[in-house]
């Protein structure tokens, strides 16, 4: 499972995705935790610089046959919407296709049904039990006057960077972990498994050169995190934390250059490890062994296979609120100030 998420706004287009694979059956749960940052699955392509393609559902292990469907008609909007129609009919498959012409479209598509609209908004496939569950969050934790983070594709990273640097652990949730959650949004039968992680994944409409993937830097939190909250007066709030185990690094989502426009990499300097997938042909997937540095990724990239990476060197962060994993509360008075003299 995944979560993709397009929206139309501004007369643009952007979409958001994350790059995780959840394997099942109880024996691959490590599988699962090892491929998250070394193996990750590009869910989110730019086809053409009018036409991009999102997909979640229960994919194929071998995903060459699925991306040579959704590149095999790259000029013709309808043509590529049908494609996915008749997978989405034959598979357990959901895609999520947008256009920018004649004007900026989405389709969500599943059951063989291929549903458009045209109008500000956002559509969204994949796993919507936890997509609900961090609007409902997200609508708590705001206060008043709050105007959010001041765009769409911000709010939008957001999305993706809070169950990628935050929400981390065992796919499967414990049960009391679910049983807050289900109390929280009154769902009683949703299972709020992890099945969203990785990197970040956006796609933007650069004016009138089309889609292009934006260059995002996170900077993962190391392990858990331990969290006091103090109130103090006036209602407002601090928090200070203490790391539990782990090592922070940087993972390094790069979009291609103009010339590249449909490759993107994804890199972990400190596994040394980094994975591309070259322009037009996602199928023709490159690994990188022994990197020392997120810019030798770029360099190997461009001197071995010709593909222009842009990318930043540090961390792009998105502000925003979430809630500890482990939370004490406190009240303290502020501090008393004597008077001079």
């Amino acid at each position: 499972m995944t979560l993709v998420i397009g929206s139309i706004h501004d007369g643009m287009l952007t979409l958001v995705a994350d790059t995780k694979v959840t394997y099942d059956a109880a024996p691959d749960e490590t599988r699962t935790r090892r491929e998250l940052l070394l193996r990750p699955v590009l869910k989110l392509m730019i086809v053409s610089p009018v036409l991009a393609v999102g997909f979640a559902g229960d994919l194929p292990a071998d995903l060459t046959g699925l991306y040579r469907a959704v590149y095999a008609n790259p000029d013709d909007i309808g043509a590529t919407v049908e494609v996915l129609r008749d997978r989405s009919r034959r598979f357990d498959e959901v895609f999520l296709a947008a256009a920018l012409v004649p004007r900026p479209t989405l389709w969500r598509i599943r059951d063989g049904a291929a549903p458009s609209s045209s109008a500000p908004g956002r559509v969204v496939i994949g796993d919507l039990d936890a997509y609900e569950y961090y609007l409902q969050r997200q609508e708590r934790l705001e206060y008043p006057g709050s105007t959010g983070l001041g765009s769409e594709p911000l709010e939008l990273q957001a999305v993706i960077q809070w169950f990628a640097n935050v929400d981390d652990g065992p796919s499967e949730r414990t049960a009391d972990n679910v049983a807050r959650m289900r109390a929280f949004t009154g769902d009683q039968q949703a299972r709020y498994d992890r099945t969203i992680g990785g990197y970040v994944t956006q796609v933007a409409t650069a004016g009138p050169r089309g889609f292009r993937y934006m260059p995002i830097t996170q900077q993962t939190l190391p392990g858990r995190v331990r969290y006091h909250r103090v109130h103090v007066a006036g209602g407002k709030a601090t928090f200070t934390g203490q790391t539990v185990g782990g090592v922070a690094h940087l993972q390094y989502t790069m979009g291609g250059a103009p010339v590249s426009r449909s490759a993107i990499g994804f890199c972990l300097p400190q596994a040394g490890r980094g994975v591309l997938y070259p322009d037009g042909r996602p199928w023709d997937l490159q690994v990188y062994t022994g990197l020392s540095s997120a810019e030798e990724f770029v360099k190997r990239a461009w001197f071995e296979h010709g593909q222009v990476l842009l990318g930043h060197p540090g961390p792009t962060y998105v502000p925003l609120s979430f809630e500890p994993a482990d939370e004490v509360e406190f009240d303290i008075q502020p501090p008393q100030v004597s008077p001079p003299g």
